[in-house]
C-alpha cells in the first residue's frame, strides 16, 4: 500500500516490518494481531471510555425501559395471542396478522435463527432439540408445510 504522505508512509513500512519479524519468530502459530491494529484497538477504547458518561446513560435508559415494556409484553402475551386468533387487535407493535388463501397448510415458524451451529445453537444449549424436533414430526405427519 502506498501514501502521499511520507509519515503515514513511514509508519505503516515500520508496522509491516514490525509484524513480518514477530510473524518469523512463530511461523506455525496464528498472525499476531498487527501493530497498526493494536493501536487502532486501543485509540477506539480511549474514545469508548473518554465519551463513556455522554453515552451509558442513555444506553441504560433505553434498557430499563425495554425490561419494563418486555415485561409487560410477556403478562400479556396470552391475551394478544387470544386477541389474534379472534382477529380483534393488540397493543403489541408486531401484531399484523396476514392471511393467505393457499392449497397447503403452512405453519411458520420465526425462530429457525436460533438453530446456528456452535455456540449461538440455543436449542443445544436449552436442551430442546428433541422438544423442537418432535413439533416438527407432528406438524410433517397433518401435511403441514414448513
Amino acid at each position: 500500500m502506498t501514501t502521499s504522505h511520507p509519515l503515514i508512509g513511514a509508519a505503516m513500512s515500520w508496522a509491516r516490518t514490525r509484524d513480518e519479524r514477530r510473524i518469523a519468530k512463530r511461523p506455525d502459530a496464528p498472525p499476531p494481531l498487527g501493530v497498526l491494529a493494536g493501536i487502532w484497538a486501543g485509540m477506539k477504547f480511549a474514545a469508548l471510555a473518554v465519551t463513556a458518561p455522554l453515552w451509558v446513560p442513555g444506553v441504560l435508559g433505553a434498557a430499563a425501559f425495554n425490561h419494563r415494556r418486555a415485561k409487560r409484553d410477556i403478562i400479556a402475551f396470552p391475551d394478544a395471542m387470544a386477541a389474534i386468533a379472534s382477529r380483534r387487535p393488540t397493543h403489541f407493535a408486531a401484531d399484523d396478522v396476514v392471511e393467505r388463501r393457499s392449497g397447503e397448510r403452512v405453519v411458520i415458524f420465526s425462530d429457525l435463527h436460533r438453530c446456528i451451529a456452535g455456540r449461538r445453537d440455543w436449542p443445544a444449549r436449552q436442551s430442546t432439540k428433541d422438544l423442537y424436533a418432535e413439533v416438527l414430526e407432528r406438524y410433517a405427519d397433518e401435511a403441514w408445510t414448513l
